[in-house]
């Protein structure tokens, strides 16, 4: 860490500052004051508290935005009807947009039956929709399973990434496993932008926010842990 000195030898606002980032990183990420029973714990609370905040939110949303049609409703100005099919025959619901900013953020209702933002789509030509919820079912389940023995088992450090990637990968196979897809319901477009890629931007769900927010944090730690392992290089 030479290069973060200056000509007299003396540590400079820059080292100070990164010093302090890899201190955060320890404490507030790694945990590293915790015992490995507080960690596990820790990481228990943290799952349990999201994935129910998860699988609350999936149950108002599709409380609120659709109902079941009997075909003796009038559709209202902002209503519109929507089909599933399925093994058991075909659902109609009425449906309904609410839009939270406009222009720019709305809740919708979708059902997901892929995984990946829809990567593992050409299974559906292969695989009936059931055989898929197992597929699906399965493969997250291992990937959780991974990500635990990886990064926290042995040495029980990356808590907070951890945490955030296990409880979105739960609450979505919760989802599937009970419903046979995932709910999601938060869309984000910008109507006047000229970019059709990515506009709007694929429906997701607040288990994905963990996991996005999980792996962002993973990354952080991983690359701050080098230095919160050795201490040599902050002396």
């Amino acid at each position: 860490m030479t290069y973060l000195k200056n000509r007299k030898g003396k540590r400079t606002i820059r080292y100070q500052l990164f010093k302090k980032i890899v201190a955060f990183n320890e404490k507030w990420v790694h945990f590293s004051c915790f015992s490995r029973k507080k960690k596990f714990f820790l990481l228990g609370t943290i799952v349990f508290c999201f994935v129910l905040a998860d699988l609350t939110t999936k149950y108002f949303m599709v409380s609120m935005l659709i109902q079941p049609y009997t075909g003796t409703e009038i559709l209202e100005k902002d209503q519109w009807l929507i089909e599933f099919h399925d093994a058991t025959g075909k659902e109609v619901f009425i449906t309904k947009e609410i839009h939270v900013i406009s222009n720019f953020w709305s809740f919708v209702y979708v059902r997901n039956y892929n995984i990946g933002f829809s990567a593992l789509r050409f299974l559906e030509d292969y695989f009936s929709k059931a055989m898929l919820k197992i597929i699906f079912v399965v493969l997250q389940s291992c990937a959780v399973f991974l990500f635990v023995l990886t990064f926290f088992w042995k040495e029980q450090r990356h808590v907070l990434g951890v945490a955030c990637i296990v409880s979105g990968g739960f609450g979505n196979i919760i989802d599937r496993a009970t419903r046979g897809y995932v709910v999601d319901f938060v869309k984000w477009y910008w109507a006047d932008s000229p970019l059709a890629l990515f506009n709007p931007w694929p429906i997701f769900n607040l288990a994905d926010v963990f996991v996005s927010s999980g792996l962002a944090i993973l990354l952080w730690s991983l690359l701050f842990s080098h230095y919160s392992r050795s201490g040599a290089s902050l002396k």
